[in-house]
C-alpha cells in the first residue's frame, strides 16, 4: 500500500471512528471457531527516505530507534486477542 491509498483510505473513514486506537495485528492460529491474533500498539511513525518507507512503530521498537543502538532480535511484547 503507498501513502496515497492509505492517506484516502483514513480520510474516508466516518468521525466514530476518531477515537480508536491504532494497532498492528497478526493472526497466528485458528481454534474452532476463534482466530487467533497477536496484536501490539503502534506508539510512533518514522519516515525511511532511504528506502522510500513509513514504517509504523509500537513502543518497544521505537525506544530502540530512539535509543541509537541496534540489536539482533527485538523481543516485541505482544497481546494475543481472540476474534
Amino acid at each position: 500500500m503507498n501513502i496515497r491509498d492509505f492517506k484516502k483510505w483514513v480520510n474516508d473513514l466516518p468521525a466514530e471512528f476518531d477515537e480508536y486506537v491504532l494497532t498492528h495485528r497478526e493472526y497466528y492460529d485458528v481454534d474452532g471457531d476463534s482466530l487467533l491474533a497477536n496484536e501490539v500498539d503502534i506508539t510512533s511513525v518514522h519516515v525511511d527516505s532511504v528506502a522510500n518507507k513509513i514504517c509504523l512503530m509500537h513502543e518497544e521498537s521505537y525506544k530502540t530507534y530512539r535509543g541509537g543502538y541496534f540489536v539482533s532480535k527485538l523481543s516485541v511484547p505482544s497481546t494475543k486477542v481472540e476474534i
